[in-house]
């Protein structure tokens, strides 16, 4: 027997409609990890300065990620949605909790807009840790598409 959500995530299809960061969305999320104690704590030392932080952006790989990967993400809700008996309704939930517009970026979404990818760090020992774009991700996930991510590769250690 065929499990609901193993066929669900295997429909997912992959939204290629994506579009590079602008050197502000850029600015935004270094300025981001740099000013949230909880992630650099998570992730400490990764970026010692702004330009470290913008190379990593500007040169990490887009790739897709499979079940087990979306499942494991840490620092995102993406485990949630695909666990959840009504994927939309819990993603919607939850993006009003953390105050995102999530109207717009459903609306994109059904429209194909370009987005600039959610950033995934991913460490040493292969772990992976949202940085940034959960609610793009969730509500994609929700809607049937599987978000390319841009990998962030650490040598450090997530903790």
């Amino acid at each position: 027997m065929i499990e609901l959500k193993k066929l669900f995530f295997e429909s997912l299809k992959n939204y290629k409609n994506f579009r590079p960061y602008t050197d502000d969305e850029i600015d935004d999320e270094v300025e981001e990890y740099h000013s949230n104690e909880y992630t650099k704590g998570k992730l400490p030392k990764m970026w010692k300065d702004k330009d470290d932080g913008i190379s990593d952006i500007k040169t990490a790989s887009h790739e897709f990620l499979d079940d087990s990967e979306l499942k494991s993400l840490q620092n995102s809700d993406v485990g949630d949605i695909l666990s959840s008996d009504n994927e939309l309704e819990t993603a919607v939930k939850l993006s009003k909790k953390y105050g995102k517009n999530y109207k717009s970026i459903l609306d994109g979404l059904k429209k194909k807009v370009k987005f600039p990818p959610p950033l995934v760090v991913k460490d040493k020992k292969d772990s992976l840790y949202l940085l940034g774009g959960n609610t793009r991700l969730m509500l994609g996930i929700a809607l049937g598409y599987n978000l390319p991510v841009k990998i962030i590769p650490w040598n450090g250690e997530i903790k």
